[in-house]
């Protein structure tokens, strides 16, 4: 980046000579001039002048030379790495300014009754124009990177198409090294990424190999978890037990030890996270690659990859379905659709059927009316009911209809949210009033096009049953999360710029101001009222250490709510924030299976809110992403929706806006 535009014009002139001489046999560039091409190609990579790195990759593809594949490789795994980094920071403050941008709204709207607060105003705005220019930059990275990997991709390609079978062979064979074993994690990825893209016949199964053994080592590292997550536990309790007898303190040594304690286990989430995200990208680039494939050669990949899918009972089963289904209606569709009339594990089922209805697969339609509307499994029929939203059969109406008469708890929002879409109305769960204007207009009606999207919270506050800070679901087994870590003690009210420390007595409540424990506790307790006697439920809580209620869920009746209620009153706050403990435990008390599990886990629970005022500070890991994979993968199994509520101007709205993303659930900060 820093060397001088003008020193390259003696290198970047010979390379636009070359490539307007057209492209040269293979092999006719002597190995010196090869090199002279590649390192001149890596100086041109660098700068920010589109046309000479353009000049400067065809000079390097009309060499014709599959030596010249290593230097493509290389820079595309570097801009691909570049790429994704770029994205996944613009989605982080994508999250950060809209949540900085509610800051400054309830503050701009509290300073008309407390005008000593307009001083804060400024900064906050100051802050929000250098968020909006932070991110300004990373789209600006993006709309570099995103071109010119695609730029790289067509050159490689142009550079295969030349070579001999044989040749081309040695080359995807390289890139398969590379994906399998290669040191740098980037040029991993980026290898997948190119095989998906560029891969030939018997490249789809060379990933699926692949992809195999990372599930099994994937697995293998998270068996090791629990037996070691016991010392981080005691550790955790240690903690909570010294930050309550200090007021909030901590000891060295307690924190030396916590760390010495979690520090092998927390190797071992990383390594799954990383495992994850190379299992991720093999089932992209596997199905990318089957994809490609020719029906006469495809037809010879597909039966070894169904037999590993039927050999396998864990969550590589679930990956390889994945991989294949990423190669699209036209490849594998009809396949799928067989696959899954004769499937009897539920949770394959309801991922299958989600394979499908993303593809809009018309044919789809017709099996889920007559067999998975009905299915015996409640997972099965809930995704079901989604992808007769999205294939949006008119058949679909009147089936919905009726078993908006037959299911009950969560399910019963589904389907409401799926007939307000299909039909344009919604009279939410009144099967009465569906089925007269059904009876009204049934005969020749026209599905119309899908509506524009409400916000999932707009959708969920229209449900009736249990509210918990505006997000409301008719189910009848929920779990809540809430974070009593010491920063809840602060004040709930809008302050602006404020330090999050509890020697800053700005952070407290002041005169009638609530703080964030006691509106969580207000909000906690209407939210239970919702729960019908019969309903299950149960509290987590959370701060260093994590602990529930109960050890069991409870099902609710009159004696139960004066307990919880009295329960709940007598809460405080004091330690730091262990939000990943916090998801473990919650899932573990929901019944979840552990992540081995590749079949349906039956969970007790289906709806679980999260309430954190801050960001994950303690735990096993307080990485967002290791955090969204861990819940992301265990959750696969169960389908629980999550929601998650953010308190104060410091929750980390990216973790939590993902969560209830990747978990059906709704986002709400406040």
């Amino acid at each position: 980046m820093s060397t001088p535009r003008l020193a390259l014009v003696p290198v970047l002139l010979p390379l636009l000579a070359a490539f307007a001489a057209g492209p040269h046999p293979a092999h006719s560039r002597a190995p010196d001039d090869l090199a002279e091409l590649e390192s001149a190609f890596y100086r041109a990579s660098q700068l920010d002048d589109a046309a000479r790195r353009t000049a400067a990759l065809e000079a390097l593809v009309a060499t014709g030379n599959p030596e010249a594949s290593a230097a493509l490789v290389g820079e595309f795994a570097r801009a691909f790495r570049e790429l994704s980094e770029a994205r996944e920071e613009a989605a982080r403050l994508r999250s950060d300014l809209e949540r900085r941008a509610v800051i400054l709204a309830n503050l701009e709207s509290a300073a008309e009754r407390n005008p000593g607060l307009k001083d804060k105003i400024p900064d906050l705005r100051k802050q929000l124009g250098e968020l909006e220019e932070t991110l300004r930059k990373r789209v600006e990275r993006v709309q570099r990177y995103q071109p010119w990997c695609r730029e790289l991709t067509g050159g490689l390609e142009r550079l295969l198409a030349g070579l001999s079978p044989l040749k081309r062979g040695k080359v995807e064979k390289r890139l398969g090294d590379d994906a399998e074993e290669n040191p740098t994690f980037a040029v991993r990825i980026g290898s997948l990424e190119l095989l998906g893209r560029l891969g030939s016949q018997g490249t789809a199964a060379r990933i699926g190999k692949l992809l195999e053994a990372w599930s099994d080592e994937k697995l293998k590292a998270e068996k090791k978890i629990p037996k070691l997550m016991g010392e981080v536990r005691k550790m955790e309790r240690r903690m909570q037990e010294e930050q309550e007898r200090l007021g909030g303190g901590m000891g060295r040594d307690t924190v030396y030890l916590y760390d010495k304690a979690k520090r092998e286990a927390a190797g071992l989430r990383r390594k799954s996270h990383e495992l994850q995200q190379l299992i991720e990208a093999a089932v992209r680039a596997g199905g990318g690659a089957l994809s490609r494939e020719d029906p006469e050669a495809r037809a010879k990949t597909l039966p070894p990859l169904a037999r590993s899918v039927r050999k396998h009972k864990d969550r590589t089963r679930l990956h390889l379905l994945s991989m294949v289904a990423a190669a699209g209606r036209e490849a594998v569709g009809g396949w799928l659709r067989e696959l899954l009339l004769v499937e009897r594990e539920p949770l394959a089922r309801a991922e299958l059927i989600d394979a499908l209805a993303s593809m809009r697969d018309p044919e789809l339609v017709e099996p889920l009316l007559e067999r998975f509307l009905a299915d015996e499994n409640a997972h099965v029929r809930s995704r079901s009911v989604a992808a007769l939203a999205i294939l949006r059969d008119v058949r679909a109406v009147p089936a919905l209809i009726d078993r908006l008469e037959a299911d009950e708890g969560r399910l019963r929002t589904d389907i409401g949210k799926a007939l307000a879409s299909l039909s344009g109305r919604d009279f939410h769960g009144n099967v009465v009033l569906w089925r007269q204007w059904w009876s009204e207009v049934g005969e020749g009606f026209v599905v119309p096009e899908a509506p524009e999207e409400r916000t999932p919270l707009e959708e969920a506050q229209e449900s009736q049953g249990v509210t918990f800070f505006g997000i409301t679901t008719e189910s009848q087994k929920v779990l809540f999360v809430l974070d009593v870590s010491g920063s809840m003690n602060f004040t709930n009210a809008p302050r602006g710029g404020t330090t999050e420390r509890p020697d800053d007595p700005d952070v407290f409540p002041k005169g009638s101001e609530l703080s964030r424990l006691e509106v969580a506790k207000r909000d906690l307790v209407r939210a239970l009222g919702g729960l019908r006697d019969g309903g299950v439920f149960n509290l987590v809580l959370y701060a260093s250490d994590v602990w529930s209620w109960e050890d069991e869920l409870v099902e609710m009746e009159t004696d139960t709510r004066v307990e919880v209620v009295e329960f709940i009153d007598r809460l405080d706050a004091v330690g730091g924030t262990n939000i990943y403990g916090a998801m473990e435990r919650a899932l573990e008390v929901a019944g979840v299976e552990d992540s081995a599990g590749g079949t349906w886990s039956k969970p007790d629970i289906d709806t679980i809110y999260l309430l954190t005022d801050g960001r994950a500070t303690v735990g096993l890991t307080t990485n967002a992403d290791q955090i969204l994979s861990f819940v992301r993968e265990r959750n696969r199994t169960a389908g629980i929706v999550i929601h998650t509520i953010g308190l104060s101007e410091a929750h980390d709205a990216y973790l939590l806006r993902r969560l209830a993303e990747d978990n059906g659930g709704v986002y709400v900060g406040r």
